[in-house]
């Protein structure tokens, strides 16, 4: 490599002049940093595809998924489906209590991993006073981002004081400790029945509205019964 003075303008300056081989080591140096940028741009949705390969471990596993703990005991890979066996997912919520969802299998996604379908569900919320839900279905939708579970094959819950509520679906709330559904839905409680169109059941407050075609059997109630 020369270096010229140049005194041809009002400014001086100077001229770098490359060698033949000097212009071949630049030029290679530029290419690797092309093909390098190019690698890159291919790797990094490479390396997040590769966090979801972590559910092909056929052992048992535990992860902390904000707040929320993740298990599993083996996976199969099913039409491009990831298929998990025994899965549980558990959290607790500083305000609204525990809650934990347990399946036989869940089926998910690689393109939406946040939402996993469950199969054979069980699943308890506590609230902080300790009172507990219980909850069975067939199938739900879990999303893991939204803390929601939606059920559409029917599902029953139990709760407190002989609380025994049958749906035809609802959606789970987790961070609010609500259960809702808009279709037709059958509650019996300490002997009575309502039957009703939809409803709204706050676990956290006790508090359970019927809409729509709201239909009550009141039984009287025995002084043998407790809260």
């Amino acid at each position: 490599m020369s270096v010229d003075a140049d005194h041809a303008g009002q400014s001086r300056g100077f001229v770098v002049q490359l060698s033949t081989e000097e212009r071949a080591r630049a030029f290679r140096a530029a290419r690797r940093h092309s093909i390098a940028v190019k690698t890159l741009k291919v790797l990094l949705p490479l390396a997040a595809l590769g966090m979801v390969s972590l559910y092909f471990i056929p052992t048992r596993l535990a992860i902390e998924i904000d707040g929320a703990t993740a298990s599993l005991e083996g996976v199969s890979v099913e039409s491009g489906n990831l298929k998990m066996v025994n899965p549980k997912l558990s959290g607790m919520h500083p305000d609204y209590g525990r809650y934990e969802i347990r399946a036989d299998t869940a089926m998910q996604n690689v393109d939406t991993p946040q939402k996993v379908l469950l199969d054979a569900i069980t699943g308890s919320l506590v609230s902080p006073d300790g009172d507990t839900t219980r909850l069975q279905a067939l199938s739900g939708l879990f999303d893991t981002e939204a803390q929601r579970l939606t059920f559409q094959d029917g599902v029953s819950i139990e709760g407190r004081a002989g609380l025994s509520v049958k749906l035809r679906s609802a959606t789970v709330h987790f961070a609010d400790q609500l259960i809702v559904s808009d279709e037709p839905v059958s509650m019996q409680f300490r002997g009575s029945r309502i039957t009703a169109d939809g409803v709204r059941l706050n676990t956290g407050k006790a508090r359970v509205v019927f809409s729509g075609d709201v239909k009550v059997r009141l039984e009287p109630r025995r002084e043998t019964d407790t809260q």
